[in-house]
């Protein structure tokens, strides 16, 4: 299994935000695009930009918080693996087996 080296290779696809129609998350979202729109057609044309903007920041977040949250979820797995191979019980004594 060369699963490093494939990821390092740029061999691993990335993973992809999708997400399925008549889910919370797209009627969610659909909501939020049309309340924009709403906004958009009661507020002063100076004010439109400003939903747009708001719109395109929060994009972003969601992709900075996306990229950490990946991130975290690596080195959350890397503590778990750490732990089953190094962690020690305070009450029991560890016996040794022919695997370790």
């Amino acid at each position: 299994m060369d699963f490093i080296q494939e990821l390092y290779y740029g061999k691993v696809p990335l993973s992809l935000d999708t997400f399925n129609k008549g889910s919370r998350y797209a009627n969610l979202l659909n909501s939020i695009n049309i309340l924009a729109e709403d906004l958009k057609k009661i507020l002063p044309d100076e004010y439109t930009s400003h939903i747009d903007s708001i719109s395109e920041m929060r994009g972003e977040l969601l992709a900075i918080s996306s990229v950490e949250n990946y991130v975290s979820g690596f080195r959350d797995g890397a503590k778990i693996i750490m732990d089953i191979l190094l962690g020690e019980n305070d009450n029991l004594i560890k016996e040794k087996s022919d695997f370790a």
